[in-house]
Formats: C-alpha cells, sequence, structure tokens
C-alpha cells in the first residue's frame, strides 16, 4: 500500500533496469557505475517524494516545516 500506482511501476522499472544489467541482458559496453548512480537516484527521488507527500498531509508538521522556511 505504501507506493501504488505510477509511483510503483518506476520503481519497479527502474529495479528491472538494474536486474537486466546484472543478468547480462544489456550491451558489455554500458557503464556499470552510471547505471547504479542512476538507478539509485531516480529510487530515492521516489522514496523522498512519498515521506514528502505524506508528511506535509499532516497540518502539524506543514505548519512546522512552514515556520522553518520561514526562519531562513
Amino acid at each position: 500500500e505504501a507506493a501504488q500506482g505510477q509511483t510503483e511501476a518506476d520503481m519497479v522499472s527502474e529495479l528491472i533496469r538494474l536486474r537486466h544489467h546484472v543478468a547480462g541482458e544489456v550491451k558489455e559496453d554500458a557503464d556499470w557505475e552510471q547505471l547504479l548512480q542512476d538507478v539509485r537516484k531516480r529510487c530515492l527521488g521516489l522514496v523522498n517524494e512519498y515521506f514528502r507527500v505524506r508528511l506535509l498531509g499532516l497540518p502539524q508538521i506543514e505548519t512546522f516545516v512552514a515556520g522553518l522556511k520561514g526562519t531562513e
């Protein structure tokens, strides 16, 4: 239930992409380090966005964060 719909599809897609590379189903000259960085970045972005939306959906936290932004 934590990630459904497009977020779930995006996360699974990134993990499948990584699996294909590990299984040798992609061209040999693919850059392993770049692939890992890309998948990591995309998955972290999805997880961060999930928690951002859930946390800011709570009025107390939204007010608190707004207060922090006002003190910068």
